[in-house]
């Protein structure tokens, strides 16, 4: 009858790819969650905020009543920006911009990266 090999518990553990396997959660780990947590948190919030201001009541703006949650839901801001022209006129040319630049960057980083990716 063979003997099984006893696993001892201070061994680290490899998986079938070499990494190391997580066998604890320790503290370290539990504080470097709550900085990306909270890391995240502060990128995301605002948006939330903007978005909730956006489509709740003037009133409700107004008193500084709105953070995380629309109140008195109406969609009055939005009619009054999309139904400007000057504003219109504006938001084509910022997406047109955009658009420009950002396959102009694609394009210069595309050609930087050919050569580099070529052996020598």
């Amino acid at each position: 009858m063979a003997k099984k090999k006893e696993i001892n518990p201070s061994e680290e553990t490899f998986s079938a790819g070499g990494a190391r396997a997580v066998t604890k959660f320790r503290i370290s780990d539990f504080i470097m969650i709550a900085v990306i947590v909270i890391l995240c948190a502060t990128c995301v919030l605002p948006f939330v905020h903007v978005a909730a201001k956006s489509i709740s009541g003037t009133a409700a703006v107004m008193s500084k009543s709105v953070y995380f949650w629309p109140k008195d839901i109406s969609f009055d801001a939005f009619k009054r920006v999309l139904g400007d022209d000057a504003m219109m006129y504006s938001m084509k040319f910022s997406v047109i911009i955009t658009l420009l630049f950002t396959a102009l960057g694609m394009l210069v980083c595309t050609c930087a990266a050919y050569p580099l990716s070529k052996k020598r």
